[in-house]
């Protein structure tokens, strides 16, 4: 698992033919890397550094020494995950159910809460540094 500490990483996933989806972007104070640290399997994504990116990488054995020593681990462990699937299910009814328009207000609104939490300020920003190809994809 690698903590990301400096830098973006995008997320995706592609196929052999080289068409790609792209699941995220990771900015600092994300982590990736953790459904293979818990059940030992390989990667599920592909991770690629879009900008010059540095991060704490955790391996198996020294996540399941911390576990056993912190009894609060698992359950964050299983709220973070938890949020992850509620992402993944936002993302999926979008892409499934909405127009474009309606994905593109989606994508920026799901970013806002990302960003800022549910309570957004009044005049709330976001700042990716996304070229539009990466907005577009």
């Amino acid at each position: 698992m690698i903590a990301v500490t400096v830098g973006r990483i995008r997320l995706s996933i592609s196929t052999p033919q080289g068409r790609e989806l792209v699941l995220c972007h990771l900015f600092p104070g994300d982590i990736l890397g953790e459904l293979a640290l818990i059940d030992g399997r390989p990667r599920s994504a592909d991770a690629f550094a879009v900008e010059r990116s540095t991060g704490i990488v955790i391996d198996r054995a020294g996540f399941l020494d911390v576990a056993r020593e912190k009894a609060d681990l698992p359950l964050a462990l299983a709220r973070h995950l938890s949020g992850l699937l509620r992402n993944t299910n936002f993302q999926m009814e979008t892409i499934a159910l909405y127009d474009l328009r309606q994905r593109v207000a989606r994508f920026f609104l799901f970013s806002l809460h990302q960003t800022h939490g549910e309570e957004l300020p009044e005049r709330p920003t976001i700042r990716y540094g996304l070229s539009q190809t990466e907005l577009s994809a």
